[in-house]
């Protein structure tokens, strides 16, 4: 099965892509994104990304379990060519097996340090390609032969052992017999290809930049532009047979094509997506680089259905006030809640956005703070939750609020920016201000009793109060971090 793997915001591909352009790159914040997926069937799918990260579900894309991988290299592609077989390859060479679908993995060696952006196998050959590097593997991956390419290469398609079509920057479209091999093909494009997949040794479809798609239907010898209907940034393609082929974009755009990549539909979205794979006609995987994953089931390409994992996101803060209960916020507003300690998570409806801080006074009673003094409780454990109120300092002002801690359902304390302490209830009443024992920002507080309370900050602030937080005393941490 051609795998497609993603690049948008890997390190090392936004350096290759660089090179390619002979523009300068930015390296992005770090955070843990999916890059790159591939499902050996229509249930079992792996996901690599940022930091040497791995997931896998069982259930097509709806859930996903961490692994480790044993590395902290970006990976940008993965490939598995059978139910349990699977290769995945990032930065400085970095080549992993799995031999259990994704559950364990082992380190191999591929004699070479740069960059590794796009994977594929067919059978027991595999060919991994990157910045001036292709890798090419007889025996499933345990072991590599490593060239020179000249060019940075973007993404590869193994529809068969006796031949691959790698593609990259500025229309580069190469086909190899063997992965020592190449033969440079013409593309008639100048932009930059990203994607490629094969559904057989003739039918191919690559895509990339402005809505850049070509076909070819004699094994990548020739090819043909097509008209994608935009102009976006067309990321990875999947083609699961003759007929369907399914392409997402860096804006959130799928397209669709019942006729090999001649002709497609397309249906928008507002999540940039950064791979794709098809186990089936009847189901592909998309993930995006917000954690976000989609699937699709029956009809092709028109009903998709969004689930989103925590493990995807930049999480903010965490809550659990017993051995199965736990609530999880989301640098973006995103509440998801737990009662099984956590081997299955619920999205929960998000009433306040940038949320910084959360807290359980109880497995019921629930505080989540942030900018602007919001506030928003929850008495079902995290299920739903108020409409946020805003909490106003001695001075009138609203400051933004960024921990906060309960030692029981009628006593709680927040704190945040300029020293400001709010103090209430969990579960409802009324909350104030109290003097602010430091203008220095209030990052975290813990309150381990009703009149017992620690809050720390920026350069090294450590204030205690006694009084459930009436009245703070400042002590010395002995650091200024």
């Amino acid at each position: 099965m051609a795998v497609v793997r993603l690049l948008a915001l890997s390190a090392g591909l936004l350096a290759a892509v660089g090179a390619a352009v002979g523009v300068a790159t930015r390296t992005a914040a770090a955070q843990e994104v999916p890059l790159a997926v591939a499902c050996s069937s229509e249930t079992v799918c792996v996901a690599v990304g940022s930091h040497g990260m791995i997931w896998t579900s069982q259930n097509s894309g709806q859930t996903w379990t961490v692994r480790t991988s044993g590395t902290t290299q970006g990976l940008d592609g993965v490939a598995c060519p059978s139910a349990n077989a699977c290769v995945a390859v990032g930065g400085s060479g970095t080549i992993l097996t799995s031999a259990d679908n994704g559950a364990s993995w082992t380190t191999r060696t591929s004699a070479t340090t740069q960059s590794l952006l796009g994977v594929d196998c067919s059978g027991s050959r595999c060919v991994a390609v990157g910045t001036d590097v292709i890798s090419n593997s007889v025996d499933g991956g345990a072991t590599w032969d490593t060239h020179g390419l000249g060019s940075t290469a973007l993404s590869v398609a193994c529809p068969s052992e006796r031949l691959c079509v790698i593609v990259g920057g500025r229309g580069r479209i190469d086909t190899s017999p063997s992965g020592a091999i190449l033969v440079d093909r013409t593309s008639g494009t100048t932009r930059h290809l990203y994607g490629v997949s094969c559904a057989s040794e003739s039918a191919c479809v690559a895509v990339g930049d402005a809505g850049t798609v070509l076909t070819s239907s004699d094994g990548g010898v020739s090819w043909t532009a097509r008209t994608s209907g935009t102009t976006e940034l067309l990321m990875k393609v999947a083609c699961p047979s003759a007929r369907y082929c399914v392409a997402v974009s860096a804006s959130g755009t799928i397209l669709t094509s019942a006729d090999f990549g001649t002709s497609w539909s397309s249906r928008a979205g507002s999540v940039p997506l950064t791979a794709v794979d098809c186990a089936s006609e009847r189901v592909c995987v998309a993930v995006s680089a917000r954690g976000t994953v989609l699937f699709r089931v029956l009809d092709w390409g028109t009903a998709w259905a969004k689930h989103t994992h925590p493990d995807f996101l930049d999480l903010v803060g965490v809550a659990c006030p017993s051995v199965r209960a736990c609530v999880v916020l989301g640098a973006d507003g995103t509440v998801f809640s737990t009662d099984d300690s956590g081997d299955r998570w619920t999205r929960r409806a998000s009433v306040a956005e940038g949320l910084s801080g959360v807290t359980c006074a109880s497995v019921t009673a629930c505080v989540a703070v942030g900018p602007g003094g919001v506030l928003i409780r929850s008495t079902d454990g995290g299920i739903t939750w108020t409409a946020p109120i805003t909490l106003r300092d001695e001075d009138g002002s609203l400051q933004d609020l960024w921990g906060v801690a309960c030692a029981n359902e009628n006593s709680c304390i927040a704190g945040g920016h300029n020293g400001t302490v709010q103090r209430g209830a969990a579960g409802g009443g009324n909350w104030s201000w109290s003097r602010r024992p430091t203008t220095t920002d209030l990052r975290g507080v813990a309150c381990p009793s009703a009149t017992a309370c620690v809050a720390v900050g920026d350069g090294g602030v450590i204030v205690t109060s006694a009084d459930g937080g009436v009245v703070w005393t400042s002590r010395t941490s002995g650091t200024t971090a």
